[in-house]
């Protein structure tokens, strides 16, 4: 299984929700049976009575249709939304990935509505799943060995998609029949790939001083990776853990987390766009260079930027006692963020329909 990275406290530079992933199968029944979530109209559907889902991940390839991934007390699970969030229906996942405590998946993304990638591990070693008939059925994919686990995926077309974990980033430009494996230092969090070649990727642990963690660029499509960290200022290494990055260009990038950085250049070098928050960190995406958004889920803080990060303006987002752990733009005006808190054993969905300016709990 994999290690948990460990997690900066609150008022530190990054201070993320972890997710209990390693805390042993009993550990994590426990642990997750402590989270909940704002409440959807009715549970979704395929979780065991009683336990709490966490969404972990979320793609939304069109305004009305949404993929979700995550897990619960003794499984993982991926759903399916057709009216842009509201509902949430269960997919049937391959037999030795639906066994009780089998795996977990942590990230997903459409390259279309019908085309889909996710990732996590199971039986302690890296997991892909692929659907390429919006979820009807999922295939295990075959992976270069040496990987515990993977992290974050971006597919920016049907037949390519960049993978990272722990250490390394496995890359596909055949739909997962044959992936390429990279090495990178440190666990990579979070990838966010704008074309078939150019992605950004950001590592972040406190496996200890000797692990150069920071942020990574390609430009070959994941042959080789470039440390890109200039401009994060005395941003500690494990600090990084906390970052997601979000990249609708070539160029232009966000990374979102206790603050916000961003990019013109690829990643070559970052600015600081807001200081750091008092306390937790900010989810968020960008749906084009210009329109990014970004959420607090426990100050109910909501932010949103027209001119790629230059200024941020404030909008208003629903609280609640939990936390966002992803969000997706099918456009720059209507974009749902999901996640878990304490109240409910359902799962937090937010939308937005006016680009962030206010966001509302799901279903309306």
């Amino acid at each position: 299984m994999r290690p948990t990275p460990a997690v900066p406290t609150s008022g530190s530079a990054a201070a993320r929700p972890s997710p209990p992933r390693l805390a042993g199968l009993a550990g994590t029944a426990a642990l997750l049976a402590g989270l909940a979530l704002p409440a959807l109209a009715a549970p979704a559907e395929g979780a065991p009575a009683g336990y709490h889902v966490l969404f972990a991940s979320v793609s939304c390839p069109s305004a009305k249709v949404c993929e979700a991934v995550g897990y619960y007390g003794t499984g993982t699970f991926a759903y399916r939304s057709t009216d842009g969030g509201s509902s949430w229906h269960a997919q049937a996942l391959p037999g030795p990935v639906a066994e009780p405590s089998a795996a977990e998946l942590f990230s997903v993304s459409c390259s279309s509505v019908t085309t889909c990638e996710a990732v996590g591990y199971h039986a302690s070693a890296a997991l892909a799943l692929r659907t390429t008939n919006g979820g009807t059925s999922w295939a295990v994919q075959g992976l270069p060995a040496g990987t515990a686990y993977l992290e974050a995926v971006s597919c920016p077309s049907a037949t390519t998609c960049t993978a990272v974990g722990a250490g390394a980033a496995l890359t596909t430009s055949t739909g997962g029949a044959r992936w390429r494996r990279a090495k990178l230092p440190g666990v990579a969090m979070s990838v966010s790939c704008a074309s078939t070649t150019t992605c950004v990727t950001v590592t972040g642990s406190s496996l200890g001083a000797s692990v150069p963690n920071g942020v990574y660029a390609t430009s070959d499509g994941g042959r080789s990776w470039r440390s890109e960290t200039s401009g994060f200022g005395g941003l500690a290494p494990a600090l990084l853990a906390g970052y997601r990055v979000s990249c609708a260009g070539a160029e232009d990038c966000e990374a979102f987390g206790a603050a916000l950085y961003g990019t013109v250049n690829g990643g070559r070098t970052w600015a600081a766009q807001r200081p750091p928050l008092a306390s937790g960190e900010l989810t968020g995406t960008c749906a084009s260079s210009a329109v990014c958004v970004a959420l607090n889920e426990p100050s109910g803080l909501a932010l949103r930027t027209l001119d790629g990060g230059r200024s941020w303006t404030t909008g208003s987002a629903p609280r609640s006692d939990g936390s966002l752990n992803s969000v997706s733009c099918a456009t720059p005006q209507v974009c749902v963020a999901v996640g878990a808190n304490n109240t409910t054993t359902i799962g937090t969905v937010l939308r937005t329909t006016n680009g962030g300016v206010t966001w509302r709990l799901g279903p309306a």
